[in-house]
Formats: C-alpha cells, structure tokens, sequence
C-alpha cells in the first residue's frame, strides 16, 4: 500500500590529497610534522586566501648568565690563602608561545594541511563563495513553473551546504546504472546517497559539516551543540528543526521498537541526552567528556539496515508520530489495517531509511521504490540542502538505479558496459579482465586503496559453544594458526601483489599505529613454529595426522564465507589448506551474507572470514571487527552491547581490554592516543582476530566508472567507516556530452 572547523584531521596521518589544479589526484602522502594548532575554519569551499592564527608551543633557550664563586683550586701563600674562582654560564630554558600569521592558499578543492590537528574544538563552515541567484535541474523549474514546487531559493535552507567540485560545474541529467546483490546489502544503495549531521571528506581523515552548519564543543568534551541549516526541509517540503532530534532520542531510547542504544548517545554505561535550545540549535549533553562524538556523529548516517548502531541522531517526527502509540492511541489499530502484527513492527517499518519509500529523507537522492524488489530507484530530493560553487543546487544526476543481479553476471554487466558507477562486488581479481575490456565497455577502471586495518580477516569465535572453545580462547592455538597461513600467497594470488600482510592495525603513519614489531607480530610464515606451538597444546592426532581435543575428538574448524564478497571463498580454502598442513583440520562453508547474519546472531558460528569492516583508526567510535564485541566472539558481544543483560560474561581480561575501550572514549587526545596504540598492542598480541591482508583495493576499491561520467577523483578515501564512495561527493558527478 503505497502511504505518503575546523578542517579536521582526527587522528589522521596518512591522506589522501586532491591537487587544486581541476580533475587531478596526489597520490598519497605522509604528514610527518606534528605540531599543536588552534584553527576554527573547515576549508569545505573554494576560497582565495585564508589567514589563520597558528599557536605553536615551542621551547627557546636563552643563555642566561650567573656568576659563581666557584672553587677550582686553593692556593696556600704565606699568611695568606689565594682563592681561584670562574665565572659558570648556565642555561636556564624558558617556556615561549610564539604566535605566527600563516597564509594558507586553497584554490577549488579542501586542502590538507601539513600540519595534524590535535584537538577537535569547532567544526564550522568558512566564507562563501558571493551567490546571487541560485540554479536547479531543468525538471524541477518545470515543476515550479506549473506551481507544483516551490522556487529553489525557498527550497534550499538560508545557508545550504557548498559542495566543492573535482573537476569543474556540471550540467544536470542522466542516470547511473548499478548492480546490487540483495536486499538485505543495504550499504550498496545506502553509501552513494548518504546522509548525515556531519560528513567525511575525501581524504577520509577530515570531518565537514552537511545537515548540520556547524558543531562546537565544550571546554571538557561533555557538551556538544550543533547549530543547523535554518531554513533546512525534508524531502516533502516540511520544516527540518531540533524537535526532530529530541523526538528521535526518544524512539531509539524506546526499547520497545529499538533493541541497540546507537553509538552516537552512549557512552560507557551511560546515555546522554539531547536537548533543544531553538528551532535550529540542539545540544548533545553526556554524563562525562565525549571527545571523539564528532566521529560518531560523521559515522551515523543510518544507510544499513533498520537497527544499526550507526543511526542517523534525527528523524521524521510530523511522519513518525502517526505510527507510535504515545502520540496516537489508534496506532494499533493502524497497524492491523496495513498488515503488521503490532504497532512496533509497524513504527520500526515505518522508519526504516531506505526500505520506506514514503518516509521523508535529508539525502540528495531519495529512494522510491522500496528494496525488496528487483528494481531500486532513487530520484533528485527537490529540497536537497546543497549547492555547488556557483549556486547551483545539487545533485547533477537525475536518478540512481541498482538492478538486483548475481555477483558474475555483475562482472559480465561491467564489460558491457552497463555498470556506470560501481566499487561494492566489483571483484579485484577480475582486474585483468576488466582492465583489457575498457574501451570495449566506455568505461575505466580505478583503484582506491583500503584505509581501514585489514582487508581481510579471520575471526575464530571465542565464546563457541561445545569442546572446540577450549581451544579458541586460548591465545596460543590462534597465534600457531596466524603463523600457519602464507599471507605472501595469498596476495599474490588472490590480491595481485597490491596489499601488505599483516595484523589489523591502523596504516603505518597513522597516530594509533603500534609499530613494525605489532603490525606484523605472528604474520610470518612459519609452519614449522606453529606445529611446535600446537604440539604443546594438543599432541594427539588421529590417523589422518588431524590433532585431537582432550576428549578425543578431531578438532574440526568450519569457517563461513559469504558467497557476495571477492575472493573470500578462495582465499578460505587456502587458509584451511595451511592449517591443514600442521595438523588443524579446517572446511569452508560458503553461504549467503544473510544467513552468515543468522547465525552469528545465534552464536553457532565458529569461524569466519571476512573483510572491510575495520574502523579506519576510529577504533573508539566504530571499533568494527576489531573488538572482541564484534570479532568472532558475539556471545561476549552481546553481553557488553547489553550491559551485562544479555550473552556470556567474558573473563577479566576481555573486561579490561573493554574498559580500555571505554576510558579511551572520554580521554582527551593525547591520552586516547596512547591508549588506542595499546589497544592494537593487545588485539595483535593476543591475535583477537587473524589479520590476513591490508592496504589493498580488495574491499569496494575497485571501481568501474563510465567515461563520460565526470568530476569521479581518481583517488578517494576507502574503507567501510567513511563510507565509501560518499567521500568523493557522488552529488557533484554529471554526464559529459
């Protein structure tokens, strides 16, 4: 039934940066001075010149002179003693805060500093470029001229959002044809059209405002206030304010329609709250400093699923309100009249972000057709917030469509030419293939390099149930098993040379990264260490050479494989077949992603292997698969999730590592650094999960774009944590001519 700044590198060392002359990409580069600055400017937009005031701590050392009576020698004279003294310089340091004028040039593009921006104090637009008169797609000024819409000056909010351009102003209209594989992989239509409070930018380091005009916290991190676009609406015309985030909190506070509290207002084992100040101005107040909340609010853009923890901290509340029992006593009876079996099951449809066609949205695409079908669509939000340079209002491109296909007919859609844009299941070892059959297709294929940790991982699952989990909590069995895989075949096989292996740890350069020793600690290929290893904790074997666990039986070790991901089912059964060989017998069960879901959710998997789910280094705001809440021991997991309500009670050292992750939290950068390197530390040491391969194209890093499609950087910041592709701002692509 059809129902109607601060330009902010956190914790980023290695960038990505977009040269300034137009359409051209720097490969990436290094930051390697750090100094302590205080900025309040996000260069989101083009501008001339931008003088800022650079507060750098130095030391200087002035000589100081003082003069002592020092003794070097006495000197015994008949009736009289002769004292030799010296005159002593010492150095005595002064404290000096040397205040400098920097003038930083920025000509289309945002600009990385060479500097690292230590501390997150504002996130802020900077000057605008003079708009006079603001333009829109030809179908919508048809719209207005029949009196159907609004004119785009009333449409757009009082500030809207300045989108910059990577090569030069579009012109509006096409459509960009892509593939998904199911419903249930909502990132692969979430991503392209996301939304938010805050995004990332293109080198997946900087954070800039996007719904919001600007956020600013407080001295101790313990209050946040973000200010929005005034002005700003939903899709259906109607106002964007504070109460839609007040109401919201209330909803994924309800644990009658929301099971997960999102990552965005907790807080250890605290909530915070949200308050309005006006129309366009909300407060996010928590019990303790919150320094990294920018993070979580550049992650919650709700585009997977309807209960993630990610969520978007806003809502619809003029839609939303009709489907809740508190604010209408018949919503029981609503809910029965359109099928659903409670109003809960109705409210939690009704707000799913992209399954509900008829829910209002902030995206620059809004999703039209649900997605259970065969066909998804996305058309031009008429009240987008934003505009590019010269005013006018984006996106460019008219519509958005995913077919729902099978992963090698996606392959086969690609050379064809029937793919426009498309990174997600496009297979890296299909590159060869792909990159012969460019021309053939009008299409060209780009590389974008993963960010985040690992590229592929495999998680033994510690809270497994039965005789196995004796052996999978112990350190010693996974660290032997990390040891018997041979990382340096599997990337020449399966990656073609192009990543690193290594244990999942930030990049190197990056100011979590632990060191050399921790990134590769038990990564060599060593099978005879690891058959050493094992032999002193399970020596028995049975007569195929598999060992055996104390009570006789062969430990055996299914590992899951999704069927929608890359190479992971090769990449399994040469992992298995390293294991096999000291003595550890292994199978792959490859199945559908929804299913691996399933039974993670029951906690009946032993092992898995997968990819792509790093935090990118924002392992305190998304710590993706790295802690032991996420990483093959989902029993644990949901026991900490819960607050101790629900799953197994990990030992005291999973505890402890948990509390290093809170503490983390509510520390201030210097010490959330320290603690982040330790964290890592304690995940490679005790291999928490095998990392197998990172720094590759592996993971939505291989892109087929058309050739007429334009301003798609060449390079762009890659990793599940930032969205990819979102941070190469697909509302300013276009078709050229």
């Amino acid at each position: 039934m059809n129902r109607m700044v601060l330009l902010v590198a956190l914790s980023a060392v290695l960038a990505i940066v977009l040269a300034a002359c137009a359409g051209e990409t720097a490969a990436p580069q290094v930051i390697e001075k750090e100094v302590i600055v205080t900025q309040e400017v996000v260069r989101e937009v083009p501008v001339e010149k931008v003088v800022t005031q650079e507060i750098v701590k130095t030391i200087e050392v002035p000589v100081e002179k003082v003069v002592t009576q020092e003794v070097i020698r006495e000197v015994m004279v008949p009736g009289e003693t002769v004292v030799v003294t010296k005159e002593v310089v010492k150095e005595v340091p002064v404290e000096v805060v040397v205040t400098r004028e920097v003038v930083k040039e920025v000509e289309k593009i945002v600009e990385v500093p060479k500097e690292v921006v230590r501390e997150v104090v504002r996130i802020v637009e900077v000057e605008r470029p003079s708009i006079a008169q603001y333009g829109e797609a030809p179908q919508l000024a048809q719209l207005v001229a029949a009196g159907k819409l609004p004119p785009v000056a009333q449409r757009l909010p009082l500030n809207p959002m300045v989108i910059p351009v990577f090569g030069e102003i579009g012109k509006y209209g096409g459509l960009i044809r892509r593939g998904y594989i199911g419903s249930n992989l909502s990132c692969n239509y979430g991503r392209p059209i996301r939304t938010g409070l805050l995004r990332f930018s293109t080198d997946g380091f900087s954070i800039v405002p996007a719904v919001a005009e600007s956020v600013e916290r407080n001295d101790d991190g313990t209050v946040w206030t973000a200010k929005l676009r005034e002005g700003m609406k939903w899709s259906d015309g109607a106002p964007f304010t504070a109460d839609d985030f007040t109401f919201h909190l209330k909803m994924v506070l309800d644990d009658r329609i929301t099971p997960i509290v999102p990552t965005w207002i907790r807080l250890g084992e605290k909530n915070g709250e949200v308050v309005k100040v006006d129309d366009n101005t909300v407060e996010f107040r928590f019990p303790a400093s919150n320094y990294p909340f920018v993070e979580s609010l550049a992650f919650s853009d709700g585009d997977c699923g309807r209960t993630r923890r990610h969520r978007i901290p806003f809502a619809p509340a003029h839609y939303l309100q009709q489907f809740h029992l508190d604010f209408n006593p018949n919503a029981p009876k609503l809910a029965k009249d359109l099928g659903f079996e409670s109003w809960t099951k109705m409210y939690a449809q009704e707000d799913y972000p992209i399954g509900n066609p008829d829910r209002p949205s902030t995206r620059p695409w809004t999703v039209t057709s649900g997605v259970t079908g065969k066909r998804i669509e996305g058309v031009r939000n008429p009240y987008f917030y934003a505009v590019d340079p010269v005013g006018n209002q984006l996106p460019y491109i008219d519509k958005w469509v995913w077919d729902k296909i099978d992963k090698t007919v996606l392959q086969l859609k690609a050379i064809a030419g029937e793919i426009d844009f498309q990174g997600r299941h496009i297979a890296l070892e299909e590159f060869p293939t792909l990159k012969t059959n460019e021309d053939k297709g009008g299409y060209r294929v780009l590389l974008w390099s993963s960010m985040q940790e690992s590229d592929a991982l495999v998680r033994i699952n510690q809270t497994h149930e039965g005789p196995e989990g004796e052996y999978f909590r112990m350190a010693k069995f996974r660290q032997a098993l990390s040891l018997a895989v041979d990382r340096e075949e599997i990337n020449n096989v399966i990656f073609h040379g192009t990543g690193d292996g290594k244990q999942a740890v930030p990049l190197k350069g990056h100011p979590l990264y632990p060191g050399d020793e921790v990134a590769y600690m038990w990564t060599g290929y060593d099978p005879e260490r690891a058959n050493q290893m094992l032999d002193e904790i399970m020596p028995n074997r049975d007569s195929e050479g598999f060992r055996l666990m104390s009570n006789g039986d062969r430990l055996h070790i299914v590992i899951l494989s999704s069927v929608e991901f890359g190479a992971f089912p090769d990449m399994t059964e040469m992992v298995a077949r390293n294991w096999g060989a000291v003595g550890v017998s292994a199978v792959l069960l490859n199945t559908k992603r929804v299913l691996v879901g399933e039974r993670r959710a029951a906690n009946t998997i032993a092992a898995d292997i997968t990819g792509g789910i790093g935090s990118a280094g924002f392992i305190f705001t998304f710590p993706g698969a790295l802690l032991p809440n996420d990483a093959g021991s989902w029993g644990w997991g949901r026991w900490y999730n819960s607050r101790g309500e629900k799953g197994t009670e990990p030992p005291d050292d999973v505890k402890a590592l948990y509390a290093l992750w809170d503490k983390g939290k509510v520390s201030p950068e210097a010490e959330r650094i320290e603690i982040g390197k330790e964290l890592y530390r304690r995940l490679a040491t005790e291999v928490t999960t095998i990392g197998l391969i990172g720094s590759s194209p592996m993971d939505m890093g291989t892109f087929i774009v058309n050739k007429k499609l334009r301003n798609v950087p060449d390079q762009a910041a890659n990793a599940w944590a930032v969205r990819t592709p979102s941070p190469a701002y697909p509302e300013q692509f276009w078709y050229a001519d």
